[in-house]
């Protein structure tokens, strides 16, 4: 009699716990492959939520709360969506080597978007190289940070030099030797460019930083100036002989 009681009261749990997960206006269904519905009868993957929005709340040991894609919530190699309990939200859609290290990340408090940084502190941070163009057919040169392929349009672009050795103006030093124009003339016919400035050649080969270049061609200049200088004085000279 007692097993009688025991198996009827299994029975009738299993019929509770069916009766739950059965179709009940559209509200949750389960269909017979496991698929579980919300807002629909005929769900097409293992959660489908037809017309709604999901919200996930409440902290958890890691933080949370969290949509995790992985082993563990917070586990290496996790791929996830996160809201961490300081209020600051990371999204980590490309998973993580290893827990901090943020693959990508939104704070909320600002919007702002980090790349490998949990400290994004522009609308983009990014705390790696970065490559805009088809991998397969370029790739970004050893020591640089930023490589576009077919080029870049803007309306300004504004060239940081780190100390005032590295522009010109050490022309008009006293101690500065000009070259003659004697010396120039013979290392032009020689070279085919002006002493100081890269070749054709060269340019292909390693391309122009745009700082350097800039302060070079200011320096031919400043050097143009003191040549006309002199010029002009040896003029004004031969004029007063007559």
């Amino acid at each position: 009699m007692k097993k009688l009681i025991l198996s009827a009261a299994v029975l009738l749990s299993i019929q509770t716990m069916n009766a739950q997960w059965t179709s009940s206006g559209t509200n949750i269904y389960n269909t017979n492959t496991g698929n579980v519905g919300i807002g629909t009868t005929t769900p097409s993957t293992k959660l489908h939520v037809e017309s709604g929005v999901v919200t996930v709340s409440g902290n958890n040991s890691y933080g949370g709360p969290q949509v995790v894609l992985g082993p563990a919530p917070s586990n290496n190699n996790a791929w996830g969506i996160e809201c961490m309990s300081t209020g600051l939200n990371f999204w980590r859609p490309f998973g993580y080597a290893n827990a901090g290290n943020y693959f990508m990340f939104l704070k909320h408090s600002n919007g702002n978007v980090g790349i490998k940084t949990d400290n994004p502190t522009a609308g983009l941070t990014v705390n790696s190289n970065v490559l805009i163009g088809n991998p397969a057919s370029v790739s970004l040169p050893s020591g640089y940070k930023l490589y576009v392929e077919t080029g870049i349009l803007t309306e300004k672009v504004k060239v940081a030099v780190k100390t005032t050795s590295n522009w010109s103006d050490f022309v008009f030093d006293k101690n500065y030797k000009m070259p003659s124009l004697q010396e120039v003339e013979a290392f032009i016919k020689a070279n085919q460019h002006l002493p100081g400035i890269p070749s054709a050649d060269e340019v292909v080969a390693n391309g122009v930083d745009l700082g350097e270049m800039d302060a070079r061609l200011l320096q031919k200049v400043e050097e143009l100036t003191l040549y006309i200088i002199e010029l002009e004085k040896e003029v004004k000279a031969l004029k007063a002989q007559k």
